[in-house]
């Protein structure tokens, strides 16, 4: 682009310079000086080139004149792009017009990219704290279980007709053990998942055929979300979401077999949903609680509701609604057109 405005407006080299507004320093990110010329940004004086909002002109001690323009957008100032103007060249007032029109749009990219990169690190804390919460409800909770028993088990061994009930502690000791080690592997099968060079039909066709597997139980896939366009982040806790459920189906469900469908309906409401054949989620729930809490927490994430339904002739299912943002922007589309 600097490039493009040397040769289209005759003038010389430019520089596209970072900084906080009225700051003392800043960063060039893009520059068409060579080796050898003279650099037409003077660090002394990032405090005069960050310290304005308006277009400005300064003459240096060789006849130079440096065309200074904000990078902007309506938050806030990124930056300044700076053109060398050469001696005898005086630009128009179109010439300067344009120049002030790009650094706008520059701006406008600037704050763009950075209010992307801003979401995906809330994205990455709010994963983060799902993270912490799993691990607080699920291995945390049976190590303090553990605990409790090795400290009964020190109890009974200093009583010496305790040989049944020692045996009965290290017995459970034992489940406890496998119970954690268990929780352990989902959790870590759940914090390596990604959906890298795959759409959410991809990555639920994979997750299907890894729990059949494991299960040995038959489940079904319907997916439908031609109308439905989900962000990254929407898909992610979409297919977290799902496979918490399944998880629920295989270990405590006893179903022989399970349909997963994703669909989305006229008025861009997304519903995805585990169907099972098993006992119900009433006999159950008080077992898996801290999986069906993250689910929970991941429904509100996205504006939306987990509900567990009776399934009959027997069994449940788990449903989540939510409208992803791209459906909920149509109307302020329409409206800002109209």
């Amino acid at each position: 682009m600097l490039r493009d405005i040397e040769t289209v407006l005759g003038v010389g080299h430019g520089i596209v310079c970072l900084g906080e507004p009225g700051g003392h320093s800043g960063r060039a990110i893009a520059t068409t000086m060579r080796g050898g010329d003279a650099n037409p940004c003077d660090k002394a004086e990032c405090a005069w080139c960050h310290g304005t909002e308006t277009s400005r002109v300064s003459i240096k001690d060789d006849g130079r004149q440096l065309l200074t323009l904000p990078l902007s957008d309506a938050e806030r100032q990124y930056g300044v792009l700076i053109i060398d103007i050469p001696v005898g060249c005086h630009p128009e007032a179109w010439q300067v017009q344009l120049l002030e029109a790009l650094s706008r749009h520059i701006g406008v990219a600037i704050g763009a990219e950075r209010r992307i990169e801003q979401s995906r690190k809330l994205a990455l804390l709010e994963e983060r704290a799902v993270i912490a919460r799993e691990l607080h409800d699920s291995l945390a909770q049976s190590l303090a279980y553990m605990k409790i028993q090795v400290s009964r088990l020190q109890a009974a061994m200093l009583k010496p007709d305790s040989g049944t009930a020692m045996t009965v502690m290290l017995q459970e000791l034992r489940e406890g053990l496998s119970g954690a080690y268990r929780q352990l592997r989902e959790l870590l099968s759940t914090f390596r998942l990604k959906m890298e060079g795959e759409d959410l039909h991809g990555a639920l066709a994979d997750t299907v055929e890894e729990f059949a597997e494991r299960g040995a139980i038959d489940i079904a896939l319907h997916v439908e979300l031609g109308r439905c366009p989900l962000s990254p982040n929407e898909e992610i806790h979409v297919l977290h979401i799902l496979r918490e459920a399944l998880s629920n189906v295989l270990n405590h469900a006893q179903a022989r077999h399970a349909e997963v469908r994703v669909s989305c309906d006229d008025a861009g409401i997304l519903e995805a949903s585990v169907t099972d054949d098993g006992i119900g989620i009433g006999k159950s729930a008080d077992v898996h609680h801290y999986g069906m809490t993250i689910m929970e927490e991941r429904a509100r994430s996205l504006n939306g509701e987990i509900r567990y339904l009776p399934h009959d002739p027997g069994g449940c299912r788990v449903v989540l609604r939510f409208q992803p943002a791209s459906r909920r922007a149509i109307p302020l589309l329409r409206k800002a057109t109209s």
